[in-house]
């Protein structure tokens, strides 16, 4: 892997940041607007990333000043290893069932990024998405991982599409579910954000804080199908918020979109998927109000199938998977599913 940083690279990061924080601020600026009647019974307990247990034990590499210490877990065996990315805010226990399943035929590793889940926070990191791309290259170098298959969700597929772009010798296959990236925005859109940029970033945080507000969001936004699992997964959420041991996440949150803010490059993480000569395997919810993101003047969304083919008919070692009365979580709105189409597909 090259780590020369040539004059190229650095505007390859700076496209990344570029790509991800206007697809961010889209996306929290319709979250604003979010309510509805959903009830959940839960009790407001607090809860902190010590006391989630991921389901495997958990290990840590050092990764140095620059990334700190990294969590992962680590199953199973095989020729190929199969590296979870997860999304931002989140942590990789949302991929315990995937890990629990695929972990009999390949090796699995889910690593959460550095400040985020139970990795290391360090303040003085200005953490963001080149960050996390160099983090986990580092991380695959430290651990000597090969013939990798790498599976990014949301926020983590914008990062394994820039992992994959700089690895792409170590590569073997590629997952994608509900994946950031894909979209190119049209220059209204951009206008907009530059000039309301700071408003909605500081309302989207105080609406976080809000458990009732945040309940409303999780079931407009984010879970189309609500099953017993996926409230489990936003109760445990919930503690996290009322807690307040999510101020470490949104703090880590608030760096990557505050870093490098730019009007250029948007089309970067589109470019390299198009140019991805290894197999890919993209999935989403039918019904993902997260992804595509709507765009101004008019601010109407796409349909998510018409989205989707428009964009895998551009690789043709691209496939596509959509799954019905299916938000932007597949992974637990549908884990069996989601299992096998990914086991199908590497195997």
């Amino acid at each position: 892997i090259e780590h020369n940083k040539t004059q190229e690279q650095k505007e390859m990061k700076r496209a990344f940041q570029s790509i991800f924080l206007k697809t961010f601020f889209i996306l929290t600026l319709f979250s604003l607007g979010a309510c509805g009647g959903i009830k959940l019974n839960y009790e407001k307990k607090k809860v902190t990333f010590n006391d989630i247990d991921y389901g495997f034990p958990v290990k840590t590499v050092d990764l140095g000043e620059r990334f700190g210490k990294v969590a992962y877990v680590d199953e199973g065996s095989g020729d190929i290893t199969v590296i979870f990315l997860h999304g931002l805010g989140v942590y990789l226990k949302y991929f315990y069932h995937q890990i629990k399943y695929l972990k009999d035929h390949y090796r699995v590793i889910a690593l959460d990024f550095p400040g985020l889940g139970k990795s290391e926070n360090n303040p003085d990191i200005n953490y963001r998405m080149p960050v996390h791309i160099a983090a986990v290259i580092q991380f695959i170098q430290s651990l000597k991982l090969k013939n990798l298959v790498i599976i990014g969700h949301s926020y983590g597929g914008g990062v394994a599409i820039g992992v994959s772009n700089m690895a792409r010798s170590l590569m073997k296959k590629l997952v994608l579910i509900a994946p950031l990236g894909l979209q190119k925005f049209k220059q209204a859109t951009i206008n907009y954000m530059s000039a309301n940029y700071n408003q909605i970033l500081e309302q989207t945080t105080e609406v976080d804080y809000n458990l009732d507000n945040f309940i409303q969001r999780w079931h407009s936004y984010h879970v189309k199908n609500r099953t017993q699992l996926t409230d489990e997964y936003l109760k445990e959420y919930l503690g996290l918020i009322y807690s307040r041991e999510i101020d470490k996440v949104y703090a880590t949150r608030k760096k990557i979109l505050r870093h490098s803010y730019s009007q250029t490059g948007n089309t970067v993480l589109l470019n390299s998927f198009l140019q991805f000569q290894f197999p890919v395997l993209v999935i989403s919810g039918k019904q993902d109000n997260a992804i595509p993101i709507p765009e101004a003047p008019d601010w109407s969304r796409q349909d998510v199938t018409e989205f989707y083919k428009n964009v895998i008919k551009q690789n043709t070692n691209a496939t596509l998977k959509l799954i019905d009365n299916c938000g932007h979580m597949p992974v637990i709105e549908y884990p069996d599913l989601v299992n096998q189409y990914i086991h199908e597909f590497i195997k």
